[in-house]
C-alpha cells in the first residue's frame, strides 16, 4: 500500500501505484508511508492494520492487491479516518471529531454509539473490535460526519440482552459533555446502538429521556416495558 496525508489533486494511475509500491518510481512528498500488510479473504477493512496514524487524521490510501502466489491485481484506494482512542477510568472508548473541531469554536451534536455482544473487551488493543460494525466502521472507512462528535464506549463486560448498563451510560455521556465544554450542544445528544447496544440505548432513554433528542436503536428492545411507545 501508498499511504498519503492529502488527497492526490490528480488521482494516480494504477501503474504508478505499483510501481510507488515496488520501489521504481518516485512518489510525491505528499505520501507520508508505504509498505506491506497481510489480511485473509474475509478481512476486507484492511487499513485498520496500517499503523502509526494521528488521531483525528483522514488518509488516503491506494493498496495493491496480491494473492498469495504473488501475481499482482487490482489497484483499491480509500479514504480512512482514525478515531481516537481514549481511556476513562477504567473502560475504553474511541472519538471522532469533524475536520473543523480544532480551527472553529462552533458548537457540535454528540451522538454515542454502542456495540453489540462480541465487541466488548477491556484494553486498548480490543477497542480494533469496536470498529468492525456501525458508525465506527463507517466512520473508519471515511464516511464523513461535519456536525458530529461521536463517541463509541468499549463495554467490559458483556451484558447481552440486559443491554448496557444505564449507571455506566449515564457516566459515560456526562464525562464526554464535561470533556467538550461548550462544544456539545446539550439539546443534540443522540444514543444509537446494534444488538446488546440496541437495548441498552432503549434502556437509557427511559430512564433518561430528558439527556436525549432522540435514539436510533437496532436489533434491540427494552427490558420493560414491553411497548414504551
Amino acid at each position: 500500500y501508498v499511504l498519503y496525508n492529502a488527497r492526490p489533486s490528480t488521482p494516480p494511475e494504477d501503474d504508478d501505484i505499483i510501481q510507488y509500491v515496488q520501489g521504481t518510481k518516485t512518489p510525491p512528498s505528499s505520501m507520508v508511508s508505504k509498505g506491506t500488510i497481510t489480511v485473509t479473504t474475509a478481512e476486507v477493512e484492511y487499513t485498520k492494520n496500517i499503523t502509526n496514524l494521528a488521531s483525528y487524521k483522514s488518509y488516503y490510501t491506494y493498496a495493491v492487491l496480491r494473492n498469495s502466489a504473488g501475481s499482482t491485481g487490482e489497484v483499491e484506494d480509500r479514504k480512512v479516518h482514525v478515531m481516537a482512542p481514549k481511556k476513562q477510568t477504567s473502560y475504553f472508548y474511541t472519538e471522532y471529531r469533524p475536520a473543523d473541531y480544532s480551527s472553529s469554536t462552533k458548537q457540535y451534536a454528540l451522538l454515542i454509539f454502542l456495540h453489540g455482544n462480541d465487541e466488548s473487551g477491556s484494553s486498548i488493543s480490543s477497542l480494533d473490535d469496536v470498529m468492525v460494525t456501525g458508525l465506527p466502521r463507517e466512520i473508519r472507512d471515511g464516511v464523513d460526519f461535519p456536525e458530529f462528535i461521536i463517541v463509541s464506549p468499549q463495554s467490559p463486560t458483556n451484558f447481552g440482552q440486559g443491554g448496557w448498563n444505564v449507571g455506566f451510560l449515564d457516566a459515560f455521556l456526562e464525562s464526554v459533555k464535561t470533556a467538550h465544554g461548550s462544544r456539545v450542544d446539550v439539546n443534540r445528544v443522540y444514543l444509537s446502538g446494534l444488538c446488546m447496544g440496541g437495548f441498552g440505548t432503549w434502556n437509557y432513554a427511559l430512564a433518561h429521556p430528558e439527556k436525549l433528542a432522540a435514539i436510533v436503536p437496532s436489533s434491540g428492545a427494552p427490558a420493560s416495558p414491553a411497548n414504551p411507545c
